[in-house]
């Protein structure tokens, strides 16, 4: 409760934890049922979605392949529909650039880049694809502009059956708007949230890095960028103006144009 009293609680399998944790409603909560190899944490072998009532007690786990795709970061519900909405990593081999033949240890070689790609999945409780949104249809990987650095880092894909590839984009958080047919995506490595319409795929706007709006800090003045590495978007409603609010988490990491305090 509000003074921090534990009210109710649910053990977890072991070697388990719960990515993207929302209500559903008032008595059911959702989440992506990650289980690890071991209690180290240190490779993934299964996360599926994941509902479970604090009333009743019921839960229930919606069975969806491990490889060669993965889910990872969030999970959303539309109990209206009753269908899933996550995360879903999967890689692609890209002929390298000069400038990106890296060793193994960066995800490139002198014949590939292994890079780690994203897609937004809709599931039915069945576990089955009832729609799909690959990201890299909006921004498609560029070996050139690829370097192993803070922006763009190496992942560690040891769950792949490889070392580590290079994460192009990274979504880590989303915020599905189900009623007016849209989805409010990060794509965290490239500095950017974009607006879907979701019956279509059609990105309707971006805003960050590579986004078409300007920039402006508290005092009004331009910048060229205003976070880095967020997480945890949130669509928070229209204000009086009836201008589209966004809550994030940013952290700040890697960004060289903070703007002033």
């Amino acid at each position: 409760d509000r003074f921090g009293t534990i009210v109710a609680g649910h053990q977890l399998p072991p070697r388990t934890a719960l990515v993207g944790l929302k209500w559903v409603n008032g008595s059911t909560i959702c989440g992506l049922l990650v289980k690890y190899v071991s209690t180290y944490a240190e490779r993934v072998e299964s996360a599926m979605p994941y509902l479970f009532n604090f009333y009743t007690g019921a839960e229930e786990l919606v069975p969806v392949p491990t490889l060669p795709t993965l889910l990872r970061h969030d999970l959303d519900y539309d109990p209206g529909g009753q269908t899933f909405m996550a995360v879903r990593s999967y890689l692609r081999a890209f002929p390298p650039s000069a400038a990106a033949v890296k060793p193994a240890s960066h995800g490139g070689s002198t014949t590939a880049d292994a890079v780690l790609l994203d897609e937004l999945v809709e599931l039915d409780r069945a576990g089955n694809v009832l729609w799909q949104w690959k990201a890299e249809s909006w921004a498609p990987y560029k070996a050139s502009q690829w370097n192993p650095d803070g922006k763009h880092p190496i992942t560690d894909c040891s769950a792949y059956g490889l070392r580590q590839c290079r994460d192009w984009i990274h979504i880590n958080s989303f915020y599905w708007d189900s009623p007016n047919d849209a989805v409010y995506v990060n794509l965290d490595h490239l500095g950017t949230v974009v607006k879907i319409r979701k019956s279509t795929g059609s990105v309707l706007w971006g805003v960050g890095d590579l986004g078409g709006f300007s920039l402006l800090d508290h005092a009004g003045a331009r910048q060229p960028r205003l976070w880095s590495h967020s997480n945890s978007w949130e669509f928070l409603g229209h204000d009086e103006n009836g201008e589209q609010r966004l809550l994030l988490f940013d952290n700040d990491y890697y960004n060289t144009s903070r703007p002033p305090k």
